[in-house]
């Protein structure tokens, strides 16, 4: 009889091991779960942070071009008569705009 007892015991064993193996992986799902809404959660923050940098660095860049868009179009026609790079052209341009608006900002 004590053969049948101490695979019982064995088994009763291996049953309250298993049982505490799944509690614990129970409660690391759970806190996965927790740090997984609290990653989109922030994520949803980042991103409407980020849209409103975007909307107001384009409000900001319109507002530049209508107070300067006679001299803009001006220097663009000019640029695509003289054959300069248009791409570097612009780069030049956003520059010299963005110079402006710090020194406007400053004074």
């Amino acid at each position: 009889m004590s053969n049948q007892i101490d695979p019982l015991h064995e088994h009763k064993a291996e049953c309250e091991r298993l049982r505490q193996q799944a509690a614990a992986q129970e409660q690391r799902i759970s806190e996965l779960t927790h740090e997984n809404e609290r990653l989109q959660q922030e994520a949803k923050e980042i991103k409407a942070e980020r849209d409103l940098y975007s909307k107001l660095y384009g409000d900001k860049l319109r507002k530049e071009y209508e107070a300067n868009a006679e001299q803009i179009e001006a220097e663009i026609l000019d640029g695509m008569k003289s054959g300069v790079d248009f791409a570097a052209f612009v780069r030049e341009l956003e520059a010299e705009m963005e110079g402006k608006a710090e020194k406007r900002d400053a004074g």
